[in-house]
């Protein structure tokens, strides 16, 4: 790890090594050099742009970025909330899943259900079965359907 000396001005290597680790941003290490009446060297950016926003700081540094609603925890266990159109697999019988999955493991036109038992012994839980086919689901979305014109 570099060592950088706070006390005094920024050499133009430890400028270049902030830039490139990310750790400040533009503003401040601008700040960090007015205190000492240094300037700040302008970043060497090539010109070839697919490494130009990995070696640009302000691509990267201290921005936020609008992302959505980022990534969601997701127990395959549990009807998630979230789903416009929730299954019913926690109403139906261990019967009725192990059904199901024979069925969808049968269709030549889709993968097959991976089901792995957590309960004694390696058996097969009824929540064994409702993850399986969920992960199922996640994995193979129904088609969109058809809009009459």
């Amino acid at each position: 790890m570099r060592k950088i000396d706070w006390e005094q001005k920024l050499s133009d290597e430890d400028i270049e090594w902030l830039r490139a680790a990310g750790f400040m941003s533009e503003e401040q290490i601008a700040q960090h050099q007015d205190q000492f009446d240094a300037k700040v060297p302008e970043p060497e950016i090539p010109d070839d742009p697919a490494t130009r926003s990995a070696l640009d700081a302000s691509s990267r540094a201290n921005t936020s970025a609008e992302t959505g609603d980022g990534p969601r925890l997701v127990d395959p266990t549990q009807a998630d909330p979230q789903d416009e159109e929730q299954d019913d697999y926690d109403q139906w019988t261990a019967a009725e899943l192990r059904d199901e999955v024979n069925v969808r493991n049968d269709d030549e036109n889709t993968g097959p259900v991976t089901v792995e038992g957590t309960g004694k012994g390696g058996a097969v839980t009824k929540a064994d079965l409702i993850k399986g086919l969920r992960l199922w689901d996640a994995e193979n979305p129904p088609p969109p359907e058809a809009t009459e014109d």
